[in-house]
């Protein structure tokens, strides 16, 4: 068990380590994203951005909870890397933890609630290139 937990840290430590380097593949855009939320604080970075796919790397401050919202016609894949939480997906509530993967569906309506401060990495597909700027 201590093993699997020191290995789950060193690929989180690795995962930390390259991210950055994802922006190199991009065309250099506004890096910033500002959330609507009904309590708390989040903001993210634009990590990667072409004509298909968006990927960010979002911080979500311990107590904020998002609005119910959806997606129109994007699907979404969270990645959490730091942090727990309540991922509400079309009204099925479930459990996000280090390391955990969620995938939302198109237009399903969802929401987020951080119990601790989280870290998460979202990949959009298509991406809403009017909502990112670019």
């Amino acid at each position: 068990m201590k093993q699997e937990r020191s290995n789950k840290s060193n690929h989180i430590k690795k995962m930390e380590e390259i991210l950055p380097t994802l922006s190199s593949f991009s065309t250099p855009i506004d890096r910033s994203l500002e959330y609507k939320v009904e309590i708390g604080n989040a903001f993210g970075f634009k990590l990667f951005a072409d004509k298909e796919v968006g990927v960010e790397r979002t911080f979500v401050q311990a107590g904020t909870k998002f609005p119910i919202h959806i997606h129109k016609g994007q699907k979404q894949i969270h990645i959490y890397y730091q942090g727990s939480g309540i991922l509400n997906i079309d009204g099925k509530v479930s459990e996000y933890n280090v390391g955990d993967c969620n995938f939302i569906p198109a237009d399903a309506p969802h929401y987020l609630e951080a119990k601790t401060d989280t870290w998460m990495i979202i990949c959009t597909v298509p991406l809403d290139r009017k909502a990112w700027n670019i």
